[in-house]
């Protein structure tokens, strides 16, 4: 009887237990429901404010959206238009024009960078700046690998009505000191045009010899015309009647200006330095003046604007020993050359 009351009451808990659970997940549905938030629904009067304010009833997800007005829409809303064109505009210095002086060395300096002395010869005064001075300039530049810096390669000296002076400066890669140059332009009038009249190469000269004849002077592609003016000069080795590579470079710039104009004509006189006998300086001194002639015609010179003359030894550019008689192979070195004599 105990046993059968026991059993009963474990059902009775265990129903009652079943009741309780069941009423449990009713109250929870139905309170799930039930819930309504101020995120799900909005009033009539607050959706009729909204409407005539022409913004959208908030949504259930405007919570998680962060709206950012941009500048336009700022600008939009405060009545102002935004655009790019109304930021105040970076106030931009022009560069300063160049006076018309340096305007021709400018294009002047151009010309000679091209190697090209004929064109150069458009900004120089014809009776002022001769032919080898220019051809001996585009040599120069061409021979020193010379050009012109980024910044300030042409700088004032004096600048007056009628007359102006500038210096240009010049650049190597095997050197960091500049080299320099000075430059004169003159015009007849303040109508008239202007012109180079005069070139001083002495300090170019200076630091070419520097690079290539260890400050000998006097072995330079330029060299003064013991007649007057200047002349081009072309040098050997000892004993030697062979154009160097660089030669033939240097011999180019002068053949295009005879081709340019076959009525142009040159002279190219051969020399020697004293070592060996008299006939045989003599022979090979003309071999010397034969083997230019013999380049230019190469390069499309015609016979007739060339005269060649060997000289030997008899008209050395400097002492062939020195004072005491010993050897002056300084001297030797400068007097083993060509040089060539332009005519007009």
């Amino acid at each position: 009887m105990q046993v059968r009351f026991e059993k009963l009451l474990i059902a009775g808990i265990t129903t009652l237990v079943i009741i309780l659970i069941a009423m449990l997940v009713s109250v929870k549905q139905c309170s799930k429901k039930d819930q309504i938030t101020s995120e799900d629904i909005t009033s009539p009067s607050e959706q009729n404010t909204s409407q005539e304010k022409g913004q959208q009833p908030p949504t259930k997800d405007s919570k998680d959206v962060q709206i950012t007005d941009t500048p336009s829409q700022t600008s939009e809303r405060s009545g102002i238009e935004s655009s790019p064109l109304d930021q105040p505009e970076e106030k931009v210095t022009p560069p300063k024009p160049k006076h018309d002086s340096e305007l021709v060395v400018t294009q002047f300096m151009d010309a000679i960078l091209e190697l090209d002395p004929i064109s150069a010869r458009n900004f120089v005064d014809g009776d002022k700046v001769t032919y080898p001075q220019l051809a001996g300039l585009c040599i120069i530049f061409e021979d020193g690998k010379y050009r012109l810096p980024e910044t300030r390669a042409i700088r004032k000296m004096f600048l007056q009505e009628k007359s102006a002076g500038w210096i240009a400066q010049l650049e190597s890669n095997d050197q960091e000191k500049k080299a320099v140059f000075s430059i004169t332009t003159k015009r007849k009038d303040l109508e008239s045009p202007w012109k180079i009249t005069e070139i001083n190469l002495d300090q170019l000269l200076a630091n070419y010899a520097s690079r290539f004849s260890d400050g000998d002077i006097h072995y330079t592609p330029l060299i003064k015309d013991p007649a007057g003016g200047e002349a081009l000069a072309i040098y050997f080795d000892l004993d030697s009647k062979s154009l160097t590579t660089r030669t033939q470079s240097q011999l180019n710039i002068v053949a295009n200006i005879l081709k340019n104009d076959p009525t142009k004509e040159l002279t190219i006189s051969g020399h020697t330095d004293a070592l060996g006998s008299d006939a045989h300086n003599l022979t090979l001194s003309k071999q010397r003046a034969e083997q230019v002639m013999k380049h230019f015609l190469s390069k499309g010179v015609k016979n007739k604007q060339i005269k060649i003359i060997g000289y030997g030894k008899s008209q050395p550019r400097r002492p062939n020993t020195t004072e005491s008689g010993l050897d002056a192979p300084d001297g030797r070195r400068a007097n083993r050359r060509a040089e060539i004599l332009l005519n007009f």
